[in-house]
């Protein structure tokens, strides 16, 4: 797949896509939710990269101190192109700054700051992961007592959830949590990008992901994309019941309001005005 307004580099075009899980060496339950997820990913893109001629691989990132520039620079000479973050805020941000520095676009499946959306800005650093501010407006749009808001749940159904469910739970032999699908979806973001750009460089993928027009499917039901001004995911959140872990609202409804999707999605979480990144040509 090729086209004439992005020329490959060098003149060659990148056959491969490898994808690095960043994880300290002693992960959390959820930072291995968030690698379940990914390595799902892998094995779906995979498949889907056979049919284009394409082939998609992982590495791991080993994010422990001391550790992270030395292995980054490992993973860039091993043909990294995206790294899947499973860190939090402090190792997440010495991990964008060796990144930025070799060219390797980051995707941030765990941390919620709302630091990172607001003031650090990188043509190469996205979040599939919600913030913190996105949380915290949900709940209040759902204005559910004994509530929760999460990512994901295991209980939803449509839109293909319950087949993606069903697929996780066979192949992990437990069910998908928010973490897990935060990795499978930056994956599957990562795949679908890197087909889309010409010359499957990292720069390259990083450019698709930020354009207005790409859309991305996570079967949440709407089409998914990156806010210009802080790279944050434009995604649906979901209320769940803390008695029976049921799904009792989704926030925004988009079922039950009108208008642009994306402004809908924009009112949970940060306006362009929050962030110390708007403006900024990426």
């Amino acid at each position: 797949m090729t086209s004439s307004d992005e020329p490959a580099v060098g003149g060659e075009i990148a056959r491969a896509l490898v994808v690095g899980f960043a994880v300290p060496g002693a992960p959390r339950i959820d930072q291995r939710a968030v690698m379940d997820g990914a390595k799902l990913g892998i094995t779906e893109a995979s498949r889907a990269a056979s049919l284009f001629g394409r082939a998609v691989r992982s590495a791991n990132v080993v994010c422990d101190s001391g550790l992270i520039r030395t292995n980054v620079d490992r993973a860039r000479k091993s043909g990294v192109q995206v790294i899947v973050s499973a860190l939090g805020y402090p190792a997440t941000a010495q991990l964008v700054d060796a990144a930025d520095a070799m060219g390797i676009v980051v995707i941030n499946a765990a941390s919620r700051s709302n630091a990172f959306r607001r003031s650090r800005c990188s043509s190469m650093f996205f979040h599939v992961e919600a913030s913190d501010a996105m949380y915290e407006a949900a709940a209040l749009k759902s204005g559910a007592d004994n509530s929760r808001i999460t990512l994901w749940s295991s209980q939803l159904e449509k839109y293909g959830a319950t087949q993606l469910n069903d697929r996780f739970a066979s192949a992990n032999r437990t069910a998908m949590s928010a973490a897990s699908w935060a990795g499978w979806i930056a994956v599957k973001i990562a795949w679908e990008s890197f087909l889309r750009t010409p010359s499957g460089d990292a720069a390259g993928i990083a450019r698709h992901m930020s354009k207005e027009t790409t859309q991305f499917d996570g079967h949440k039901g709407v089409p998914l994309s990156f806010r210009k001004w802080d790279h944050q995911l434009r995604q649906p959140l979901y209320s769940l019941s803390r008695d029976s872990e049921k799904v009792t609202a989704e926030v925004p409804d988009v079922g039950r309001l009108s208008g642009d999707l994306r402004d809908l999605f924009d009112s949970i979480g940060d306006g362009v005005g929050d962030s110390a990144c708007s403006g900024r040509s990426w």
